[in-house]
Protein backbone atom coordinates (compact mmCIF):
# COMPACT_ATOMS: atom_id res chain seq x y z
CA UNK A 1 0.00 0.00 0.00
CA UNK A 2 2.85 2.40 0.75
CA UNK A 3 4.19 1.91 -2.79
CA UNK A 4 0.76 2.71 -4.18
CA UNK A 5 0.65 5.89 -2.11
CA UNK A 6 4.14 6.85 -3.31
CA UNK A 7 2.99 6.35 -6.90
CA UNK A 8 -0.08 8.53 -6.39
CA UNK A 9 2.13 11.24 -4.87
CA UNK A 10 4.53 11.07 -7.82
CA UNK A 11 1.66 11.31 -10.32
CA UNK A 12 0.29 14.29 -8.36
CA UNK A 13 3.71 15.95 -8.62
CA UNK A 14 3.68 15.41 -12.39
CA UNK A 15 0.21 16.93 -12.70
CA UNK A 16 1.28 19.97 -10.67
CA UNK A 17 4.18 20.40 -13.11
CA UNK A 18 1.71 20.16 -16.00
CA UNK A 19 -0.48 22.74 -14.25
CA UNK A 20 2.43 25.17 -14.42
CA UNK A 21 2.60 24.75 -18.19
CA UNK A 22 -1.18 25.09 -18.45
CA UNK A 23 -1.15 28.38 -16.53
CA UNK A 24 1.69 30.06 -18.43
CA UNK A 25 -0.04 29.13 -21.68
CA UNK A 26 -3.49 30.34 -20.61
CA UNK A 27 -2.18 33.72 -19.44
CA UNK A 28 -0.46 34.18 -22.79
CA UNK A 29 3.18 33.94 -21.71
CA UNK A 30 3.78 30.92 -23.96
CA UNK A 31 1.92 29.81 -27.07
CA UNK A 32 1.64 26.11 -27.97
CA UNK A 33 3.58 26.75 -31.18
CA UNK A 34 6.50 28.12 -29.16
CA UNK A 35 6.82 25.00 -27.02
CA UNK A 36 8.62 23.06 -29.75
CA UNK A 37 12.02 24.26 -28.50
CA UNK A 38 11.32 22.64 -25.11
CA UNK A 39 10.41 19.42 -26.90
CA UNK A 40 13.66 19.47 -28.87
CA UNK A 41 15.75 20.12 -25.75
CA UNK A 42 13.96 17.34 -23.88
CA UNK A 43 14.42 14.79 -26.67
CA UNK A 44 18.03 15.62 -27.48
CA UNK A 45 19.43 16.53 -24.04
CA UNK A 46 17.32 15.76 -20.97
CA UNK A 47 16.00 12.27 -21.82
CA UNK A 48 19.33 10.90 -23.13
CA UNK A 49 21.12 12.24 -20.04
CA UNK A 50 18.52 10.65 -17.75
CA UNK A 51 18.91 7.26 -19.44
CA UNK A 52 22.69 7.32 -19.77
CA UNK A 53 23.01 8.48 -16.18
CA UNK A 54 20.98 5.47 -15.03
CA UNK A 55 23.75 3.19 -16.34
CA UNK A 56 26.42 4.96 -14.29
CA UNK A 57 26.17 2.48 -11.46
CA UNK A 58 28.33 -0.28 -10.07
CA UNK A 59 27.44 -3.32 -12.13
CA UNK A 60 27.00 -6.70 -10.49
CA UNK A 61 26.09 -10.13 -11.92
CA UNK A 62 22.58 -9.63 -10.49
CA UNK A 63 22.08 -6.32 -12.31
CA UNK A 64 23.44 -7.78 -15.55
CA UNK A 65 21.06 -10.74 -15.42
CA UNK A 66 18.31 -8.31 -14.42
CA UNK A 67 18.69 -6.20 -17.56
CA UNK A 68 18.44 -9.34 -19.70
CA UNK A 69 15.26 -10.30 -17.84
CA UNK A 70 13.90 -6.81 -18.56
CA UNK A 71 14.71 -7.19 -22.28
CA UNK A 72 13.05 -10.61 -22.44
CA UNK A 73 9.94 -9.33 -20.65
CA UNK A 74 9.77 -6.27 -22.92
CA UNK A 75 9.90 -8.39 -26.08
CA UNK A 76 7.20 -10.65 -24.64
CA UNK A 77 4.95 -7.70 -23.77
CA UNK A 78 5.20 -6.09 -27.20
CA UNK A 79 4.66 -9.44 -28.91
CA UNK A 80 1.44 -9.96 -26.93
CA UNK A 81 0.30 -6.40 -27.66
CA UNK A 82 0.86 -6.78 -31.41
CA UNK A 83 -0.97 -10.12 -31.54
CA UNK A 84 -3.90 -8.74 -29.52
CA UNK A 85 -4.15 -5.69 -31.78
CA UNK A 86 -4.18 -7.77 -34.96
CA UNK A 87 -6.91 -10.03 -33.55
CA UNK A 88 -9.03 -7.11 -32.31
CA UNK A 89 -8.81 -5.28 -35.65
CA UNK A 90 -10.21 -8.35 -37.39
CA UNK A 91 -13.43 -8.03 -35.39
CA UNK A 92 -13.67 -4.36 -34.45
CA UNK A 93 -13.25 -1.35 -36.78
CA UNK A 94 -10.22 0.63 -35.64
CA UNK A 95 -8.21 3.44 -37.20
CA UNK A 96 -4.47 3.08 -37.78
CA UNK A 97 -3.82 5.73 -35.14
CA UNK A 98 -5.89 3.89 -32.55
CA UNK A 99 -4.11 0.61 -33.32
CA UNK A 100 -0.66 2.10 -32.83
CA UNK A 101 -1.68 4.17 -29.79
CA UNK A 102 -2.82 1.12 -27.82
CA UNK A 103 0.45 -0.74 -28.52
CA UNK A 104 3.03 1.92 -27.64
CA UNK A 105 3.20 3.67 -24.27
CA UNK A 106 4.83 6.78 -22.89
CA UNK A 107 7.52 4.67 -21.23
CA UNK A 108 10.00 7.53 -21.10
CA UNK A 109 8.55 10.89 -20.12
CA UNK A 110 6.00 9.50 -17.66
CA UNK A 111 7.51 6.24 -16.47
CA UNK A 112 11.11 7.28 -15.73
CA UNK A 113 10.23 9.89 -13.07
CA UNK A 114 7.64 7.51 -11.58
CA UNK A 115 10.17 4.69 -11.28
CA UNK A 116 12.76 7.07 -9.81
CA UNK A 117 10.26 8.36 -7.26
CA UNK A 118 8.91 4.96 -6.16
CA UNK A 119 11.73 2.42 -6.48
CA UNK A 120 14.74 4.73 -6.73
CA UNK A 121 17.10 5.93 -9.46
CA UNK A 122 19.00 2.63 -9.44
CA UNK A 123 16.04 0.95 -11.18
CA UNK A 124 15.63 3.48 -14.00
CA UNK A 125 17.97 1.62 -16.33
CA UNK A 126 15.49 -1.29 -16.49
CA UNK A 127 13.12 1.02 -18.37
CA UNK A 128 15.77 1.35 -21.08
CA UNK A 129 15.12 -2.27 -22.10
CA UNK A 130 11.46 -1.48 -22.70
CA UNK A 131 12.32 1.73 -24.58
CA UNK A 132 14.78 -0.03 -26.91
CA UNK A 133 12.21 -2.65 -27.91
CA UNK A 134 9.50 -0.01 -28.28
CA UNK A 135 11.59 2.32 -30.46
CA UNK A 136 12.65 -0.53 -32.74
CA UNK A 137 9.00 -1.50 -33.26
CA UNK A 138 7.71 2.07 -33.48
CA UNK A 139 10.05 2.90 -36.36
CA UNK A 140 9.20 -0.35 -38.15
CA UNK A 141 5.66 -1.52 -37.37
CA UNK A 142 4.51 1.99 -36.43
CA UNK A 143 5.81 3.55 -39.65
CA UNK A 144 4.30 0.74 -41.70
CA UNK A 145 0.84 1.25 -40.17
CA UNK A 146 0.73 5.05 -39.87
CA UNK A 147 2.84 6.02 -42.88
CA UNK A 148 1.91 3.11 -45.12
CA UNK A 149 5.63 2.42 -45.44
CA UNK A 150 6.99 -1.07 -46.08
CA UNK A 151 10.64 -0.14 -45.62
CA UNK A 152 12.24 -0.48 -42.16
CA UNK A 153 13.43 2.95 -40.99
CA UNK A 154 16.82 1.77 -39.68
CA UNK A 155 18.44 5.21 -39.90
CA UNK A 156 15.70 6.74 -37.76
CA UNK A 157 16.23 4.05 -35.14
CA UNK A 158 20.02 4.24 -34.87
CA UNK A 159 20.06 8.05 -34.95
CA UNK A 160 17.38 8.35 -32.27
CA UNK A 161 19.09 10.15 -29.34
CA UNK A 162 17.37 7.86 -26.85
CA UNK A 163 18.73 4.76 -28.59
CA UNK A 164 22.22 6.32 -28.79
CA UNK A 165 22.17 7.10 -25.05
CA UNK A 166 21.06 3.55 -24.25
CA UNK A 167 23.73 2.08 -26.54
CA UNK A 168 26.42 4.16 -24.81
CA UNK A 169 25.00 3.07 -21.47
CA UNK A 170 25.19 -0.59 -22.47
CA UNK A 171 28.83 -0.08 -23.45
CA UNK A 172 29.55 0.98 -19.87
CA UNK A 173 28.38 -2.48 -18.77
CA UNK A 174 31.14 -4.20 -20.72
CA UNK A 175 33.69 -1.38 -20.55
CA UNK A 176 33.29 0.28 -17.13
CA UNK A 177 34.52 3.86 -17.03
CA UNK A 178 34.83 6.45 -14.30
CA UNK A 179 33.66 9.81 -15.62
CA UNK A 180 35.09 13.02 -14.15
CA UNK A 181 32.89 14.18 -11.28
CA UNK A 182 31.83 17.47 -12.96
CA UNK A 183 30.76 15.59 -16.11
CA UNK A 184 28.83 12.94 -14.20
CA UNK A 185 27.12 15.58 -12.04
CA UNK A 186 26.18 17.52 -15.19
CA UNK A 187 24.63 14.41 -16.76
CA UNK A 188 22.56 13.69 -13.65
CA UNK A 189 21.49 17.34 -13.31
CA UNK A 190 20.34 17.56 -16.94
CA UNK A 191 18.57 14.22 -16.62
CA UNK A 192 16.66 15.50 -13.60
CA UNK A 193 15.14 18.21 -15.83
CA UNK A 194 13.36 15.68 -18.04
CA UNK A 195 10.24 15.15 -15.93
CA UNK A 196 9.46 18.84 -15.22
CA UNK A 197 10.00 19.93 -18.83
CA UNK A 198 8.00 17.01 -20.26
CA UNK A 199 5.03 17.68 -18.00
CA UNK A 200 5.16 21.43 -18.61
CA UNK A 201 4.87 20.59 -22.32
CA UNK A 202 1.83 18.41 -21.62
CA UNK A 203 0.21 21.30 -19.76
CA UNK A 204 0.89 23.71 -22.62
CA UNK A 205 -0.67 21.28 -25.11
CA UNK A 206 -3.75 20.85 -22.91
CA UNK A 207 -4.17 24.62 -22.69
CA UNK A 208 -3.82 25.06 -26.44
CA UNK A 209 -6.33 22.39 -27.41
CA UNK A 210 -9.11 23.75 -29.63
CA UNK A 211 -12.58 23.07 -28.24
CA UNK A 212 -13.73 22.25 -31.75
CA UNK A 213 -11.48 19.18 -31.62
CA UNK A 214 -13.66 17.64 -28.93
CA UNK A 215 -15.64 16.00 -31.72
CA UNK A 216 -12.57 13.84 -32.26
CA UNK A 217 -13.33 12.15 -28.94
CA UNK A 218 -16.05 10.11 -30.63
CA UNK A 219 -15.02 6.47 -30.59
CA UNK A 220 -11.83 7.11 -28.63
CA UNK A 221 -13.03 5.61 -25.37
CA UNK A 222 -12.66 2.07 -26.66
CA UNK A 223 -8.99 2.71 -27.37
CA UNK A 224 -8.55 4.39 -23.98
CA UNK A 225 -10.05 1.39 -22.16
CA UNK A 226 -7.89 -1.04 -24.15
CA UNK A 227 -4.72 0.99 -23.49
CA UNK A 228 -5.21 1.63 -19.78
CA UNK A 229 -7.17 -1.41 -18.59
CA UNK A 230 -7.49 -4.41 -20.92
CA UNK A 231 -3.94 -4.61 -22.27
CA UNK A 232 -2.21 -4.03 -18.89
CA UNK A 233 -4.48 -6.60 -17.23
CA UNK A 234 -3.36 -9.25 -19.73
CA UNK A 235 0.28 -8.32 -19.08
CA UNK A 236 -0.25 -8.47 -15.31
CA UNK A 237 -1.46 -12.07 -15.65
CA UNK A 238 1.45 -12.90 -17.96
CA UNK A 239 4.06 -11.37 -15.64
CA UNK A 240 2.48 -13.07 -12.63
CA UNK A 241 3.05 -16.43 -14.33
CA UNK A 242 6.57 -15.39 -15.33
CA UNK A 243 7.42 -14.38 -11.76
CA UNK A 244 6.76 -17.98 -10.64
CA UNK A 245 9.31 -19.31 -13.13
CA UNK A 246 12.16 -16.85 -12.54
CA UNK A 247 14.45 -16.65 -9.54
CA UNK A 248 16.27 -13.32 -9.27
CA UNK A 249 16.90 -11.02 -6.28
CA UNK A 250 15.06 -8.17 -8.05
CA UNK A 251 12.38 -10.16 -9.88
CA UNK A 252 9.52 -8.14 -8.39
CA UNK A 253 11.16 -4.76 -9.03
CA UNK A 254 12.05 -5.63 -12.63
CA UNK A 255 8.60 -6.97 -13.47
CA UNK A 256 7.03 -4.01 -11.67
CA UNK A 257 8.98 -1.65 -13.94
CA UNK A 258 7.86 -3.56 -17.04
CA UNK A 259 4.24 -3.60 -15.81
CA UNK A 260 4.20 0.16 -15.23
CA UNK A 261 5.84 0.80 -18.61
CA UNK A 262 3.27 -1.41 -20.35
CA UNK A 263 0.33 0.15 -18.45
CA UNK A 264 1.18 3.78 -19.17
CA UNK A 265 -0.60 6.28 -21.43
CA UNK A 266 -0.17 6.21 -25.19
CA UNK A 267 3.23 7.29 -26.49
CA UNK A 268 3.77 10.93 -27.41
CA UNK A 269 5.97 9.65 -30.24
CA UNK A 270 2.83 8.38 -31.97
CA UNK A 271 1.69 12.01 -32.21
CA UNK A 272 5.03 12.99 -33.74
CA UNK A 273 4.94 10.17 -36.31
CA UNK A 274 1.32 10.92 -37.23
CA UNK A 275 2.29 14.56 -37.82
CA UNK A 276 5.22 13.43 -39.94
CA UNK A 277 2.96 11.37 -42.21
CA UNK A 278 -0.11 13.64 -41.97
CA UNK A 279 -2.33 10.87 -40.61
CA UNK A 280 -4.87 11.99 -37.99
CA UNK A 281 -2.36 13.74 -35.74
CA UNK A 282 -5.19 15.50 -33.88
CA UNK A 283 -6.79 12.17 -33.01
CA UNK A 284 -3.42 10.85 -31.84
CA UNK A 285 -3.01 13.94 -29.65
CA UNK A 286 -6.47 13.42 -28.11
CA UNK A 287 -5.71 9.78 -27.24
CA UNK A 288 -2.40 10.82 -25.72
CA UNK A 289 -3.98 13.54 -23.58
CA UNK A 290 -6.92 11.45 -22.36
CA UNK A 291 -4.80 8.42 -21.45
CA UNK A 292 -2.31 10.69 -19.68
CA UNK A 293 -5.16 12.13 -17.61
CA UNK A 294 -6.75 8.80 -16.63
CA UNK A 295 -3.49 6.95 -15.95
CA UNK A 296 -3.48 8.86 -12.64
CA UNK A 297 -6.22 6.42 -11.60
CA UNK A 298 -5.24 3.23 -13.42
CA UNK A 299 -1.50 3.15 -12.67
CA UNK A 300 -1.91 3.11 -8.85
CA UNK A 301 -4.48 0.31 -9.24
CA UNK A 302 -2.02 -1.83 -11.19
CA UNK A 303 0.74 -0.95 -8.73
CA UNK A 304 -1.48 -2.26 -5.94
CA UNK A 305 -2.34 -5.42 -7.88
CA UNK A 306 1.33 -6.04 -8.61
CA UNK A 307 2.04 -6.29 -4.89
CA UNK A 308 -0.37 -9.23 -4.70
CA UNK A 309 0.32 -11.01 -8.00
CA UNK A 310 4.00 -10.31 -8.72
CA UNK A 311 5.37 -10.70 -5.20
Amino acid sequence: MSLCIDLVEQILCLFLMALGGFIVSKVGLVRPQESKILSVISVFIFTPCMLFGSFLIQWTPEKLSGIFLAFFSSVLVHGIYLIMTVLIRRRVPMTDIDAVSIVFTNAGNIMIPLIAGTLGHEYIFYTSAYMVVQNLLLWSYGIKVIGKQDRFQLRRVITNPVIIAIFLGILTIFFPIALPTPLEDTIHSLGACMAPVSMILVGILFAGMDRKKLKLLKGLWRSVVLRLLVYPLVILILLALLSRLIHHPDTWQILFVILLASAGPSASQVVQVSQLYDNESERASCINMITTLFCAVTLPVFALLSQFFLA
